[in-house]
């Protein structure tokens, strides 16, 4: 694996450590300015940093607990940048009721 492909490692594995700790800024410390993401809820899009930290902080104090895994992982490099596959297994309790999710992303 190139070092494009092990920095995309280290990026997912730090998304979802971030993600499980509610942890809104280190999200969006590792977003680039002109991120997206989809919100599955309201069938529409995220865009920007600012605007995803913000939605990503409103979800989490919404949240108490949030235990995520990866499989499946597949990495496509090119020179100058790879893009992450995997399947997310998730458990979530929201707004008091436990919640489970199992999606490719």
């Amino acid at each position: 694996m190139s070092r494009i492909g092990v920095a995309a490692t280290e990026i997912v594995d730090a998304l979802f450590r971030s993600i499980d700790a509610r942890d809104a800024a280190a999200v969006a410390e590792l977003l680039t300015d002109d991120a997206a993401m989809a919100d599955e809820m309201s069938k529409g899009w995220v865009r920007g940093k600012a605007k995803i930290q913000e939605f990503v902080a409103t979800t989490f104090a919404a949240v108490e607990s949030i235990t995520s895994s990866v499989s499946d992982v597949f990495i496509r490099e090119s020179a100058d940048h790879a893009t992450v596959t995997l399947m997310l297994t998730q458990s979530y309790v929201l707004d008091g009721r436990q919640g489970a999710l199992v999606a490719p992303t």
